[in-house]
């Protein structure tokens, strides 16, 4: 029995272990991507800036893309592709990354919990004027 539940716990480990590491290359792989964005002139959802060559993006990047998978409420926007940069002048941009909200607030930092803060005091502010 014991060799069963030890067998069965490897197993899952193993499978865990796995998965872990298939979800960070395939977020490497996304934050690689450079899609050109085609940014309205009012956005309902935050513009995140970043490039992916830069530690501090790479360092929030993976919370920033569960959250569009899951919320949808964010546009990850990489000015490594050429055709981005015009948003460079046009948000003001200085350093990545970069959140803009749908108010036209900005927050330069990559520290997690503020950014979290910050994505859910827009999202609760959203359904205030909502209801």
């Amino acid at each position: 029995m014991m060799k069963k539940i030890k067998k069965l716990s490897s197993r899952f480990l193993w499978s865990f272990f796995l998965l872990v590491l298939v979800s960070l290359l395939w977020i490497h792989h996304v934050e690689k991507q450079a899609p050109t964005i085609h940014l309205g002139e009012k956005s309902s959802k935050t513009v995140v800036f970043y490039r992916d060559d830069c530690l501090h993006c790479q360092y929030v990047f993976p919370y920033l893309y569960y959250r569009k998978l899951i919320k949808n409420d964010i546009t990850l926007v990489n000015l490594n592709n050429p055709t981005n940069r015009l948003y460079i002048t046009k948000y003001k941009v200085k350093s990545v990354p970069t959140l803009v909200t749908p108010n036209q607030s900005r927050y330069v930092s990559s520290h997690l919990k503020k950014i979290h803060y910050l994505l859910n005091s827009v999202e609760n502010e959203e359904g205030v004027r909502d209801e």
